[in-house]
């Protein structure tokens, strides 16, 4: 019984999303808009379903905050989700790439958005994305990324209301279907190997949104520079507290902050 209610709360949730973030709306809502050049339809498309894939993943965090129950309400629903959507292969390899390398950075900004003025410049930003011009995700605003010689796509104030409005009612509703549904979610999925098998966007990352291949690469570099560069001054205080007794306390101090971050560098892999 509780599979069933499961399984019947996962299909309401993709339906809604789905007729949200449906192709016939991004028709209605993008048909007068231009593209950027070389941006396909298809490329405009995607963008739009990786924001109805944002609601999805918002709208659990807001929920539940709490990791497992997220990736398990994902599980159930975004393969319902892409059977809604009707994507071809081509489209959900795109899809994927898009939630890699974006998703986890619009999490993080539209969860920071503090007012209307904060949404309407998100929802500029995606916009834009979607017509062609992606512009990263940050608290500038559009003036100073303009400075920055950052190119806007679109600059119709209703449709990005009109997008924002869309994501917004549909989130909410979904975070409130998922609080008043009482569901366990973290019981054993049924269709698990299904799920597992259909073509999907990649994993959430546990803190979050998907972290992309990039990001983890310029990480693993910042810590191998910071960490040689603690290696290099402990190395200096060392020659030092040979003459100084300033210099041994200096030595202890690099050495006492290395052991640290060693553990934060462990507790980071965990």
């Amino acid at each position: 019984m509780l599979s069933k209610k499961k399984g019947d709360v996962a299909q309401a949730i993709a339906e809604s999303i789905a007729e949200t973030f449906s192709s016939a709306r991004f028709t209605n809502l993008f048909k007068d808009q231009t593209l950027s050049e070389a941006w396909t339809v298809g490329d405009a498309l995607t963008v739009w379903y990786s924001l109805g894939h944002l609601v999805l993943v918002v709208a659990a965090w807001r929920a539940y905050n709490d990791k497992s129950t997220v990736f398990q309400i994902l599980d159930h629903c975004r393969p319902l989700l892409l059977k809604h959507w009707n994507v071809s292969e081509d489209v959900c390899d795109k899809l994927r790439t898009v939630v890699n390398e974006t998703e986890a950075a619009a999490f993080a900004a539209f969860t920071g958005c503090k007012d209307g003025d904060d949404l309407l410049r998100f929802f500029s930003r995606y916009v834009s994305g979607i017509l062609g011009a992606p512009v990263p995700f940050s608290d500038r605003s559009r003036f100073e990324d303009e400075l920055m010689g950052i190119k806007y796509r679109g600059i119709d104030p209703i449709l990005n209301a009109t997008v924002c409005n869309l994501f917004v009612g549909v989130c909410i509703a979904t975070k409130e279907l998922l609080e008043k549904s009482s569901i366990d979610w973290n019981s054993p999925n049924p269709n698990k190997s299904q799920a597992t098998d259909a073509k999907e966007p990649a994993k959430i990352h546990p803190n979050g949104p998907g972290v992309s291949p990039a990001f983890k690469l310029a990480r693993v570099i910042g810590a191998i520079v910071v960490l040689l560069l603690v290696l290099f001054v402990a190395f200096a205080a060392l020659a030092g507290a040979l003459t100084h007794p300033f210099h041994a306390v200096g030595f202890v101090l690099f050495v006492a902050a290395l052991f640290i971050y060693g553990g934060l560098v462990r507790r980071g892999k965990q």
